[in-house]
């Protein structure tokens, strides 16, 4: 809705215009107007927020912005996520938004995530599913997922994506899905990194 809807709707929100537009209806009204005040001078600033149902997600690389968004929203703050050091932030800057680190693989194997376009027709979903079918060793959907693969609706309360355990598999969903392919993601054990690190410094001794 953006903050001045946001802001109309928490002085008036029974005008049936925004209770349409506003998902979920929130409860508390006064911490929403709150929340939406003191987050209002972060967002001409150099990040990227995602809002869904009652999270409001913030995205942010600059260190300063970062410790004062932290420090001024800390009440609204239910988690926070960061680099471990400077050589994990090094890499995420280097490698772009598309590589995740983590502790582990997804499920302990899964290397890649794919997210599909909500586009993706009804009947070619249908087929895609069942094509997946061939590959349950290498790929995996969730309930989601699967439901919107065998729907006919359009769209799905939750991007549909799946994970993919290899590169090898995923070069055969990126042809079969075409442009129906949104992002990939690919993610990336921190222990990886630390051995990069460990035979660099080695390599200079």
């Amino acid at each position: 809705m953006g903050v001045d809807k946001t802001i109309e709707y928490c002085y008036n929100p029974r005008n049936t215009f925004y209770a349409n537009k506003w998902r979920g209806n929130p409860t508390d009204i006064s911490r929403l107007l709150k929340f939406t005040t003191a987050v209002e001078p972060f967002l001409s600033k150099e990040i990227q927020v995602r809002a869904e149902n009652s999270m409001f997600n913030i995205y942010c690389k600059d260190q300063t912005l970062y410790n004062d968004m932290v420090t001024q929203l800390d009440e609204f703050i239910t988690e926070v996520h960061e680099p471990i050091n400077i050589y994990e932030l090094d890499y995420i800057v280097d490698n772009g938004a598309k590589k995740i680190l983590c502790n582990q693989l997804p499920h302990k194997k899964y290397q890649y995530r794919v997210w599909i376009k909500p586009s993706f027709k009804p009947d070619a979903r249908l087929n895609f599913s069942i094509w997946l079918a061939n590959y349950q060793d290498r790929v995996l959907s969730n309930n989601s997922t699967i439901k919107w693969f065998n729907s006919q609706g359009r769209y799905w309360s939750d991007q549909p994506s799946i994970y993919i355990k290899d590169s090898a598999t995923l070069s055969m969903v990126g042809l079969y899905l075409g442009n129906n392919l949104q992002k990939v993601e690919e993610f990336i054990p921190r222990s990886n990194i630390n051995i990069s690190l460990n035979q660099e410094n080695t390599c200079q001794l």
